[in-house]
């Protein structure tokens, strides 16, 4: 907007605002919510009407039965499709959400998508056998592209792609990968999520296999995610080289790999989800984030120069022993390089059972200061001794719950009147309680008198917890 210019109003006082930034809050929302929007006044009702953005997703049409949901979405898309055409109206981007049954539809609307000028596709399908049309990937006017469920073949001309998400793809084999990225080297964002190769002679394919010289060429890549995909041993060397501008690097489920040793001077966020236990030396002097979960604490060294933003841990087994030796591990590995106020411990298992070793009456001198400690246990297996335990070894300002069923009220009582126990013996002065409501979206403060066994979902608790 110009300096020095207003806003226009109607003859009710009420502000009128342009219809390109109406269109552009209603291109943060979905098809149905932006419909929604048409009952706030005419003029968000006519902006809706000639959106420079398609949005259609089959599961909004599932009243009524799989056969007339089907026959109601196919009618509605043909006619947005005709109305646009009629009036020769551009689009920017088509976001398409199919069921299985309607490949010939969603190919087609592709291909009139692209047409109409659309440079932003998320596509997502149910089906893995079919084959994306051909205009895409030779579309050289492309600059976003999403595509979940469906095989890619033939040749690669989107010379300005900037964002490439591939998931549950199929590719007819591992150079796929390496002609598109040859092809696109302007890409920034890169995510590869559950694809195969080798699909003409096995229809299920075989998990991707990830070389380092498959991402060589991408000079501008700033955002790395892979899940489940086969990393080679070489994939990590020389990274700094080779990823001169990346900044996240995301990896779930990975495997290929026993160590990881990476130095990069522009990494700044790091994220790991390992199914075995993770050994790796990280020579990162721009990192202030790091997140790990897994089933087995991991043994790291890190070298950062600055001070973190964040740091996030998650663990998950079905039996574990908190000692004090296990916080010293998670202290060295991880934690060490965080603030104390930017810390977040996440613990989930099934027993609680051995807290602390045998005969164990050791209080942490320094104690591990979090952020938030969250703990998903069964209600059953949470107890006072299971806290001291904790604390003995950690000072959580805030530990939240995930449960089935509330706190019972004389565990409540134990944390609300510290001092009466032995939690005020390690210096607990103040608890606050406060429980999270789904359908507002915020924490309120849960009183002690406040009947608790309406609660039959699961729901979401946190204490608020003083130290002296």
């Amino acid at each position: 907007m110009e300096k020095g210019k207003r806003l226009k109003t109607d003859v009710n006082g009420e502000t009128l605002l342009p219809e390109a930034m109406i269109q552009h809050i209603q291109s943060f929302l979905t098809g149905k919510e932006a419909a929604r929007t048409t009952l706030l006044s005419k003029s968000w009702y006519s902006a809706w009407l000639t959106r420079p953005t398609f949005d259609f997703d089959q599961q909004d049409f599932t009243y009524g039965g799989p056969k007339s949901s089907k026959s109601r979405f196919v009618k509605y898309v043909m006619k947005i499709i005709a109305k646009y055409q009629d009036l020769n109206l551009k689009i920017d981007s088509l976001r398409l959400r199919c069921t299985r049954g309607n490949e010939f539809l969603a190919n087609r609307l592709i291909v009139k998508a692209m047409k109409m000028g659309a440079t932003d596709l998320n596509l997502e399908m149910r089906s893995v056998t079919r084959v994306l049309p051909r205009e895409v990937l030779e579309s050289e006017t492309l600059v976003r592209l999403s595509v979940s469920g469906r095989i890619i073949v033939g040749n690669v001309r989107c010379w300005g792609l900037k964002s490439l998400s591939l998931n549950r793809v199929h590719m007819k084999s591992d150079d796929m990968l390496r002609d598109i990225i040859s092809c696109c080297i302007s890409i920034e964002e890169l995510s590869l999520s559950h694809c195969r190769s080798s699909i003409l002679v096995n229809r299920n394919g075989k998990m991707f296999t990830l070389s380092a010289m498959n991402l060589y060429e991408l000079r501008k890549l700033r955002r790395l995610y892979l899940e489940t995909v086969c990393v080679d041993a070489l994939f990590f060397s020389n990274f700094d080289s080779r990823f001169p501008c990346l900044k996240d690097l995301i990896l779930l489920g990975c495997h290929g790999y026993k160590t990881i040793q990476i130095v990069s001077t522009s990494l700044e966020r790091i994220s790991f989800m390992q199914f075995k236990a993770l050994t790796g030396e990280f020579d990162v002097r721009n990192l202030v984030s790091f997140s790990y979960s897994g089933v087995a604490m991991p043994s790291l060294s890190i070298e950062s120069s600055r001070e973190w933003e964040y740091s996030y841990t998650s663990t998950a087994c079905s039996r574990l022993v908190l000692s004090r030796s296990w916080f010293m591990k998670l202290s060295k590995s991880i934690l060490a390089q965080s603030s104390p106020s930017k810390i977040t411990l996440y613990i989930k298992y099934w027993c609680w059972e051995r807290i602390g070793e045998k005969g164990y009456t050791y209080i942490e001198p320094k104690p591990l200061v979090l952020e938030n400690l969250t703990i998903g246990t069964p209600i059953y297996s949470l107890n006072t001794r299971m806290l001291v335990g904790l604390f003995r070894l950690c000072r959580p300002k805030i530990i939240t719950f995930h449960l089935l069923h509330i706190l019972r009220k004389k565990l409540m009582k134990k944390m609300i009147t510290p001092n009466q126990n032995r939690l005020g013996q390690l210096g607990l002065k103040e608890v606050s309680v406060e429980i999270y409501e789904e359908i507002l979206k915020e924490w309120r403060p849960l009183l002690l008198k406040e009947p608790l066994h309406d609660f039959k979902q699961k729901i979401k608790i946190r204490f608020h917890l003083r130290w002296g």
